[in-house]
């Protein structure tokens, strides 16, 4: 999270007076202390945890808990460079020899160290959430069959609301809208009626005005039909219509102190700068179909034909 805030912010006073950087960093001391060394295979391994799955406990090397500490140890770094600080051998020897379950065979993630995709059962959304949130670089092969493959695990009735979400994102990210409009459809079976109150499993159980699924919800719709990313130096949208609708807005986007608005149809979008922080030097843009940065005014309407792009600070 505070990875993100920085990537969508670079707020250099919450990281330094605010004291984010000092969470990034005890963060990072916590999993060195947390890892454990075989010598035998030359990997660090973390033991007895829960993962986001919570059918499974205690259980080695997550990969999604891997994982994460790896992105955690290797921003901790990143920071230290930003702010001139020297690096932490320790915690880049760590990440670099953390051990990531994979099976070469199936050429997919293994949930832990002895997860059978044949006899276990999974709760919500874990290994799918390498792609998104976690974006942990693999190959589309793999992709796919981390959620195909998890998808059948885990049982549609008693999911919680926030994993079919995960997965449609997943699908879109590999090209399948098809597959991500009925996994959409799967995700809003939580709404119960007649006040629209999310619940956690589709059939009503669980908790009731269930935040979390609604926000899983929320992230399919920017995250997975807006195609947000974010990155150390931009932000990319890849804008995607949700099955049965004619256009999708979003307004009061927020980045480097600057806000713009967002708008598309099957065929064009609309992007305008509506402000820019007397303190930042504003956006500049540039298009799939272009090689070009353009610098955005504010007030200036863009229109292009619906198309993936990216947005950065002026250089």
């Amino acid at each position: 999270m505070v990875r993100q805030y920085w990537q969508l912010t670079h707020d250099h006073d919450l990281m330094v007076n605010g004291s984010a950087a000092e969470i990034v960093w005890e963060t990072a001391k916590f999993w060195s202390s947390r890892v454990t060394y075989d010598k035998g295979k030359d990997v660090y391994r973390i033991l007895g945890v829960m993962p986001p799955d919570e059918y499974h406990f205690p259980v080695n090397d997550s990969v999604f808990t891997n994982s994460i500490a790896r992105i955690n140890l290797n921003f901790a770094n990143d920071l230290k460079q930003t702010f001139g600080l020297p690096e932490n051998t320790t915690w880049s020897n760590i990440s670099n020899k953390l051990h990531i379950p994979y099976d070469v065979i199936m050429d997919y993630h293994p949930e832990f160290e002895g997860f059978s995709s044949h006899q276990d059962r999974t709760k919500q959304a874990d290994v799918a959430l390498l792609g998104y949130p976690l974006m942990v670089v693999m190959n589309e092969s793999t992709r796919a069959n981390d959620l195909t493959i998890y998808e059948t695990t885990t049982p549609i009735s008693y999911a919680p609301a926030m994993t079919w979400g995960i997965f449609l994102l997943g699908w879109l990210d590999l090209g399948n809208e098809t597959k991500a409009a009925e996994l959409f459809i799967r995700s809003i079976l939580n709404v119960q009626q007649p006040f629209y109150v999310w619940s956690e499993n589709s059939n009503g159980d669980g908790a009731v005005n269930f935040h979390t699924g609604m926000g899983g919800y929320l992230q399919s719709v920017l995250f997975g039909y807006g195609g947000i990313r974010l990155y150390d130096d931009s932000m990319h949208f890849n804008p995607k219509l949700i099955n049965g609708t004619t256009k999708i807005s979003f307004k009061g986007i927020n980045y480097r102190q600057c806000t713009l608005d967002l708008k598309y149809t099957i065929d064009q979008l609309n992007l305008t700068l509506t402000s820019v922080n007397p303190s930042s030097a504003g956006l500049e843009v540039m298009f799939q179909e272009s090689d070009q940065w353009q610098k955005m005014t504010v007030g200036q309407n863009i229109e292009r034909k619906r198309q993936s792009f990216q947005i950065r600070s002026i250089q």
